[in-house]
């Protein structure tokens, strides 16, 4: 018997799961290809005897490969296995559909499994271990590139009519209305009855094959521990993750509510009370046709306490995204010192990159009133409330710092991380591009990649963004002084200042090159306006002024310095003076 190094790949990968309207369906696209990467592995395990060599089996959420030793007696035997594999995941995905649609009683609408099974693609490459494993590893990922870009052509079912609500791309084969069968529909479609849920379609859509599945993803019961673990609480929406922070003051402060707040209710209506300047004390709106007047009631409780509590919330949240950097290098054994074996630091990288994704996703992120959407190892997506941003990156960034690879390589692993905030009515996929756009930013060699990327997704349509190395001087890091700003703005400081600096700085960038304008006079004159501005801002007792201005002057001068451009500056000051107004409770 043989042994040959097997690398697994299931396609699409970001453009399934960004194709989302509801965090469940982020959710669910992760969820269901961690599924059948997970079905891949045990398959691998208990048919085939396969060594994994990654991703760790232990990880809750599962990347869309695998690398594992397979034995055989020639090839013709591995490429049966990969046969096999590919054929099992695509029944899998048939039974996830038949059981959806049994469990809401609903019968297959004509097209549908020509759809479904269109979608996912599978590509596996495999070599002999006879010439060692650092050469079977180079030559699988280079098959494996080679069979991607050679993918087999498919003539596009380009049929006239609506096309699915969640992907774009196929037309729609269910459909929830209350009057008549829409014009534009294809004839195959189904009109969803009644008793099927809303939450799996909401009144107006249209969905396809591929985005019903993964709307109803979590009616196909899950196997074992981690299939009961990552169903056993429903997803929450963008609008309650916005106002989670809220929700916990509210609680601490009433503890009666504590229930009331964790319960099911349409959350978005808090926030339509506010926009409508209702009185607390005042009497409660009349409900809407579309609302429920138990959820007008909750929700009503809920604002009302809120405001005579005078707790603050804002609808904005945000979407994190992270990578390691340069992984294709590391991977290959391009960082790693002569004479370490490939094989020794593929399975330390799987173990170590699984004890951070279970640090990352089941406490960092939960402890700060955020959800991960998956934690992979070296990759993560996650939403998290505003308020808490700042020390989630930091503590996910010095959470990443303890892995040590010393015995592999003299170089240190890395990662650089994209940010959207965003407001909860921006739609799901535009904020996760958003997210995905600044982690590509801070990959950029230009930004020299362990970097980080923030975007403002502003509810007007506009978009502020900034990039910017982690490190901002020794020991410190950018949301280590972004934190620090804002609780100076929270406590005797107004950012009008912020503003007042940008409108007059902004004028020199439209009228000079900004490449390199961070020497000579203009150095002086941003520092010197900055100190003048900071005293004209600040509110707080006259003996701690001196003290007080010249830390913040300090921060925010080391930040120029460290961003190099003036026109970043004060991109980054915007971004700033956005998070002060939506995190901050009483700042102007």
């Amino acid at each position: 018997m043989k042994e040959y190094l097997f690398l697994f790949s299931i396609t699409p990968v970001q453009r399934f799961i960004a194709q989302a309207r509801k965090t469940q369906d982020l959710f669910a696209g992760s969820d269901l290809l961690s599924h059948f990467c997970r079905r891949c592995l045990s398959t691998v395990q208990e048919r085939y005897h396969g060594g994994i060599i990654f991703p760790s089996p232990e990880l809750e959420s599962l990347p869309n490969r695998f690398l594992v030793v397979l034995e055989g007696e020639s090839e013709e035997t591995i490429k049966e296995i990969g046969r096999r594999l590919e054929e099992e995941l695509r029944s899998e995905l048939r039974e996830i559909a038949r059981t959806i649609l049994d469990s809401l009683h609903l019968p297959e609408p004509e097209g549908f499994w020509l759809q479904a099974e269109d979608y996912f693609r599978f590509f596996w490459a495999f070599d002999s271990l006879e010439r060692g494993y650092e050469q079977a590893y180079r030559t699988v990922e280079r098959l494996l590139g080679q069979a991607k870009s050679v993918r087999p052509f498919k003539q596009p079912l380009e049929e006239p009519g609506r096309k699915c609500s969640l992907t774009g791309e196929d037309n729609a084969l269910f459909y929830r209305s209350k009057g008549g069968p829409w014009h534009d529909l294809s004839k195959k479609a189904l009109r969803i009855p009644p008793g099927v849920p809303v939450k799996y379609m909401a009144e107006g859509e249209a969905l396809g094959a591929i985005g019903f599945i993964k709307r109803c993803a979590e009616l196909y019961p899950r196997d074992g521990a981690y299939g009961a673990e990552r169903r056993s609480h429903s997803f929450p929406s963008t609008c309650r993750i916005a106002l989670s922070d809220a929700f916990l003051k509210l609680a601490e402060k009433a503890p009666s509510l504590g229930d009331e707040v964790k319960g099911d209710f349409d959350e978005e209506l808090i926030l339509y009370f506010k926009n409508e300047a209702a009185d607390p004390k005042g009497e409660m709106p009349q409900p809407t046709d579309r609302e429920s007047r138990t959820d007008w009631g909750k929700a009503w409780d809920i604002y009302t306490r809120l405001e005579n509590y005078d707790i603050s919330y804002s609808p904005y949240y945000a979407i994190l995204v992270f990578d390691g950097d340069s992984m294709g290098k590391w991977l290959s054994g391009q960082r790693l010192a002569q004479g370490v074996a490939l094989r020794d630091f593929h399975r330390e990288l799987s173990r170590a990159l699984s004890r951070f994704a279970r640090r990352a996703g089941k406490e960092i992120l939960i402890e700060h009133l955020g959800v991960t959407v998956y934690a992979g190892g070296d990759d993560f997506l996650g939403l998290v409330n505003l308020s808490s941003l700042m020390k989630v990156l930091k503590e996910l960034r010095s959470e990443f710092d303890r892995l040590d690879f010393s015995a592999f390589s003299a170089d240190k692993l890395t990662f650089s991380a994209g940010v959207a905030i965003a407001h909860y009515k921006t739609p799901l996929g535009i904020a996760l591009n958003w997210a995905r756009q600044m982690e590509k930013e801070a990959k950029d060699p230009r930004s020299g990649k362990d970097a980080l990327g923030l975007a403002v997704v502003k509810h007007s349509g506009e978009t502020v963004k900034t990039v910017s190395p982690w490190r901002v001087g020794e020991g410190r890091s950018l949301p280590d002084d972004i934190q620090l700003i804002l609780e100076n703005l929270e406590k005797d400081f107004s950012n009008t200042f912020i503003t007042t600096f940008g409108r007059e700085f902004r004028l020199l960038v439209q009228e000079r090159d900004t490449q390199d304008n961070t020497r000579g006079y203009l150095d002086g004159m941003v520092q010197s306006e900055l100190k003048r501005l900071i005293h004209r801002s600040y509110s707080g007792k006259e003996e701690d002024k001196k003290s007080r201005c010249d830390l913040l002057w300090e921060v925010l001068c080391r930040d120029y310095f460290h961003l190099k451009r003036l026109d970043r500056f004060l991109d980054f000051l915007e971004v700033v003076r956005f998070l002060s107004r939506e995190v901050v409770p009483h700042a102007t």
